[in-house]
């Protein structure tokens, strides 16, 4: 029984509840960051070109190895795409945005 009147049985209700309402929180933050892409271009192709080549067949179910060690291939395939070069000039942008939008 989820109710039963004590704080308990509120707990799972309400914990679910606040950690998506704060997930919203933190779009809601970047709602309106726009990301340059401009010193990465490259890199974005490479991953786009995994994504299509390796990415899709796993998500269709038509590999050849298992789909675990399918997934460890494709996420050394973007990190040599340049995936952390990508992902770290994400978080140089957002980080002075988010600097700028909580003072």
């Amino acid at each position: 029984m989820l109710w039963n009147g004590s704080y308990c049985s509120w707990r799972f209700i309400l914990t679910p509840l606040r950690t998506a309402q704060l997930q919203i929180n933190e779009v809601i933050l970047v709602q309106d960051f726009i990301f340059d892409d401009s010193k990465i271009k490259n890199e974005l192709a490479a991953i786009s070109n995994v994504t299509e080549q390796y990415l899709k067949p796993l998500v269709y179910g038509i590999v050849k190895k298992s789909p675990e060690e399918e997934a460890v291939s494709i996420r050394e395939r973007l990190k040599k795409a340049g995936s952390e070069i990508v992902i770290a000039e994400m978080q140089s942008q957002i980080d002075p945005f988010l600097a700028a939008k909580t003072k």
